[in-house]
Order: structure tokens, then C-alpha cells, then sequence
């Protein structure tokens, strides 16, 4: 017990100057401040654009493409026709005073001599350049054609017919059918002055 006592004398005394000493230097007391409460920070959430949608456009479709094909031209209908004697006679009776409107008469001289129907033009059957004297014609004027019995005005027809004219008709039956009908003539009774037909 006594040494107790006696050691707490001796350290009493130590920890006295060591107190003063400390102070003595101008030691300071340090306070320390614990470090706040962590504070979480959340950034802000990233910005979202929102592109509204598109306004609603309404697309018409083209019509459809209609193909108008025009009507073909109107093609000229030829008109090739064999006619009676009668029926003839008509006809240059109806076209009188059509410049538009001719006779062709296909036989030889020799045929011509027995006579032929007034007004008509002379176009040799026979010749070498027929089928080119005939088509340097107006092909858009009217025809009547005749030769002696029929047959070859029939031809002639045919070769009118490819050359593309327009009208032309042939009498049945020739020079010889119409003589029978009795229609009229020029040739053996002519009268003075009248002259053959024209030759070409």
C-alpha cells in the first residue's frame, strides 16, 4: 500500500509539467469534424426526344392509264361492177356533165370502125403499154368500160381493180349487148363530122 502511494506521489508530479509543457508550446487543439453523411446525387435521367409522328398525308393513286386508239382512217371502198347495157345507158345519163366521169372503150380500130358509144376514149387491149396507160389515169374519177363481147373490159376490170381505182364498171356483154338493146351509137350512121373517139 505504501508503495502505491508513493508512485502515484511520483507520477503526479510528471504528468503535471507534462501538461504545461504541452500547453506551453502553444499546442492547439485540433477539433475534428467527421466527414457529413454521404450524400447519393441521381444525375437526371438523359433526355428523350419524342418525334411526334407524321401528320397523315392521304397519296391518291394516278389514274389509270386508258389507251384511246383512234378509228383508223376511213379506207376508200372500192367500187368495181359489171352493169347491163341498161344500166349503163343510165349511168351516162346521170353523169352527163360530170367531168369526173369517163368511158373507156378497149377494142382494136378494126373494132372501132363498126362504131362506138359517144364520148368514150380509146385504150388499146392490146397494146404493150396497156396496163401503164391505164394507170396513169385519175384513179379517184368514175369508169364505165366496154370492149367488143364483155371479156376483156372483165380483164380490164381486174387490172383497174389492183391499180386501186376508186369506181369503175364494165358492160356486160360488150359493144355487141349494148347494139342489141338498141341504144344509141356513133359509127356507121354517124352523122358528118363526128369524129372516132379520143386515142390515147
Amino acid at each position: 500500500m505504501k508503495k502505491e502511494t508513493k508512485m502515484q506521489y511520483i507520477l503526479l508530479p510528471i504528468l503535471t509539467v507534462g501538461i504545461l509543457l504541452f500547453s506551453a508550446c502553444g499546442a492547439s487543439v485540433t477539433t475534428i469534424t467527421p466527414p457529413p453523411e454521404t450524400i447519393t446525387i441521381t444525375p437526371p435521367p438523359e433526355t428523350v426526344t419524342i418525334t411526334p409522328p407524321p401528320e397523315t398525308v392521304t397519296i391518291t393513286p394516278p389514274p389509270e392509264t386508258i389507251t384511246i386508239t383512234p378509228p383508223p382512217l376511213e379506207t376508200s371502198i372500192q367500187v368495181i361492177e359489171s352493169l347491163t347495157p341498161q344500166e349503163a345507158f343510165a349511168l351516162i345519163q346521170q353523169n352527163q356533165d360530170n367531168s369526173d366521169f369517163v368511158i373507156i372503150d378497149v377494142r382494136t380500130l378494126e373494132e372501132i370502125a363498126e362504131g362506138y358509144i359517144e364520148g368514150a376514149i380509146f385504150v388499146n387491149f392490146y397494146s404493150d403499154t396497156f396496163r401503164d396507160e391505164l394507170d396513169s389515169l385519175d384513179k379517184d374519177k368514175v369508169y364505165l368500160i366496154y370492149c367488143r363481147g364483155g371479156g376483156r373490159s372483165e380483164l380490164t376490170l381486174l387490172i383497174i381493180e389492183e391499180l386501186g381505182f376508186i369506181e369503175a364498171y364494165d358492160i356486160s356483154g360488150g359493144f355487141a349487148a349494148w347494139k342489141d338493146a338498141g341504144l344509141p351509137i356513133i359509127g356507121q350512121e354517124q352523122s358528118p363530122g363526128q369524129s372516132p373517139p379520143d386515142m390515147m
